[in-house]
């Protein structure tokens, strides 16, 4: 069995704020202490693979897990956001927009190639991925409508802007369970 920790990047401050490229955009103080939190919980547990977008945030997030471990962090493009993604050429040539719902089942195909390539490079053990709040939901609602785990009890997305829970996707051959994990106690939040 493979299991997948997927979390989202932890605090960064604003967006708007951030004028240069949003990949180097750094996690906050506030941020620091969230990667600190849920290294906690993450590590209490061997990990053999890390994974992340190649987005500064995302890779800090799980620094604190590749020093426990030994690991350097694997950069997945399919892990990255769609902030400011846009859609193929030929599609904004058709009229589609980054928002249009084929996009978002776009970013859903590109984060699965990202979960295609970890299991490929892990049949096994357990691997934790660094993505983005807004990546999370759409790979998670693929998962429960290409797998029929929505007539299991509902696992919902957070909000995109949730900040300290995370998903455990369990493989084992051509099935997958999803479980949520709701914030952890005593994350920080200010």
């Amino acid at each position: 069995m493979l299991i997948v920790e997927w979390v989202a990047h932890m605090d960064a401050g604003d967006r708007r704020k951030w004028t240069v490229d949003q990949d180097t955009r750094p996690l906050s103080e506030l941020g620091w202490r969230q990667a600190e939190r849920i290294y906690e919980e993450l590590a209490k547990s061997p990990v053999e693979g890390l994974y992340s977008s190649a987005a500064l945030r995302s890779r800090q997030t799980i620094e604190p897990l590749a020093k426990r471990f030994g690991l350097s962090i694997q950069i997945l493009p399919g892990l990255h956001e769609m902030g400011d993604w846009q859609p193929p050429d030929a599609w904004r040539r058709q009229g589609f927009s980054a928002m249009d719902p084929l996009s978002g089942a776009y970013a859903a195909g590109l984060a699965m190639s990202a979960i295609r390539t970890i299991r490929e490079l892990h049949p096994a053990g357990r691997v934790v991925a660094c993505s983005h709040g807004d990546i999370q939901p759409a790979l998670v609602l693929y998962l429960m409508g290409a797998f029929g785990l929505d007539v299991l009890p509902p696992v919902l997305p957070p909000a995109p802007w949730t900040r300290g829970g995370w998903y455990t996707l369990r493989f084992e051959g051509d099935g997958v369970e999803v479980e949520h994990y709701d914030v952890l106690p005593r994350f920080p939040q200010s």
